[in-house]
């Protein structure tokens, strides 16, 4: 991964706002893309998760609630400076592939994770590779 798909990492992070409101409340639109495994994650204040990456699979971490930071790094690129993000309530951000990413729990937090990629039974190791980098 180059330098110009990690900025495109850091760009994917967005909020998502309401696609539909009327007095029932709000429809949101979280994503548009092929997914093969959904997971929740529910991590407690200063826990940390990840410190891996993936070949294959593209992942999208979506903050149901609380509060958390992700450090993310190229796999590819053994310079590649470590990234901070933090991400809140109501935002996500796609992980691709050779993305290192470890997530630290800043406020208990409830998180979707999404993959391209089916991840039941041996899945979830299968194309995961651990690498410390927070």
């Amino acid at each position: 991964m180059a330098k110009q798909s990690m900025k495109k990492v850091m760009d994917s992070l967005k909020g998502i706002k309401p696609a539909f409101r009327d007095r029932r409340g709000a429809i949101f639109d979280i994503l548009d893309e092929t997914i093969r495994h959904v997971g929740i994650i529910d991590s407690r204040p200063g826990s940390s998760r990840g410190n891996h990456y993936h070949k294959k699979a593209t992942q999208w971490t979506y903050v149901i609630s609380g509060k958390i930071r992700i450090y993310l790094r190229d796999a590819k690129d053994g310079k590649a400076k470590v990234k901070v993000v933090q991400l809140n309530e109501g935002e996500i951000i796609k992980l691709p592939p050779y993305t290192i990413h470890t997530i630290e729990t800043v406020k208990k937090s409830k998180m979707l994770i999404l993959t391209d990629v089916p991840r039941i039974n041996n899945g979830y190791e299968y194309d995961t590779f651990r690498v410390k980098i927070a």
